[in-house]
């Protein structure tokens, strides 16, 4: 999965600035939280970007902070 989203980035020339990882467990199941910190230059790059991770079949949420 990280090598699919390192892809994306690489097709729309957008820089990897960190990622942080951790697990969390809720009602006995293990989830698996990726936080990337992605320098942006543009809006419709982000809307991209968003829609293109979105597709992926385990990601559940994107959030713009």
């Amino acid at each position: 999965m990280l090598l699919d989203i390192i892809r994306i980035l690489n097709e729309y020339k957008m820089e990897l600035v960190n990622v942080n990882t951790n697990y969390i467990k809720e009602n006995g199941n293990v989830y698996g939280l990726l936080h990337f910190g992605i320098m942006i230059k543009k809006r419709e790059d982000f809307e991209k970007l968003a829609n293109n991770l979105s597709s992926m079949r385990d990601v559940i949420e994107v959030i713009k902070k």
